[in-house]
């Protein structure tokens, strides 16, 4: 339901790509940050700010709470140390990063030796190539090659594979 007139900065961007108070909640209060809330699937998708007056975007973090994989940090591998402003080329970046978890979502995979959550991987779809996050515990660090390939052989732990749904089944809905 965007408006007529196009944004002029990233907080009129969100105000206007998340307004269906049907599917999605704003919290906006926090001046360092932004929370977009799904309300149809628990993924939050987290606006990170480097400024007050929310000018400069440092970050996009998406996650769901029914499943351990995350987004990792999706401005990384742009090279905003200053911060990404507002303008039309960063507009398609952030339009391309929040299509994942809006239109597409992502895959998340755990592995645990028991209990423990030894690593998750995120990964856009299911062919695994575009990597989004993969995060593992710190005390595994010097054992991860022979860990993990005793996690692949089946020979410890388990691995849960799970699908995150997207926010919206249908594009049209809201495009």
């Amino acid at each position: 339901m965007l408006e007529e007139k196009d944004p002029n900065s990233w907080e009129e961007y969100i105000k206007q790509k998340f307004n269906y108070p049907n599917l999605f909640k704003i919290d906006d209060e926090n001046k360092a940050l932004t929370i977009v809330t799904s309300l149809i699937n628990n993924t939050r998708i987290y606006f990170n700010w480097l400024d007050d007056k929310k000018s400069l975007l440092d970050d996009i973090q998406f996650s769901n709470s029914q499943h351990k994989g995350w987004s990792g940090e999706t401005l990384q591998e742009y090279n905003y140390p200053n911060g990404m402003k507002f303008n039309a080329e960063n507009l398609k970046i952030v339009d391309d990063i929040l299509d994942i978890p809006m239109f597409t979502g992502w895959i998340s995979i755990s592995y645990f030796i028991g209990k423990i959550n030894y690593r998750t991987e995120s990964y856009t779809n299911e062919s695994k190539l575009e990597v989004l996050c993969i995060e593992q515990k710190w005390f595994a660090l010097p054992f991860y090659p022979i860990i993990d390939l005793l996690l692949k052989l089946g020979v410890v732990g388990h691995k849960k594979e799970s699908f995150v749904e997207p926010i919206v089944s249908d594009e049209k809905t809201i495009r």
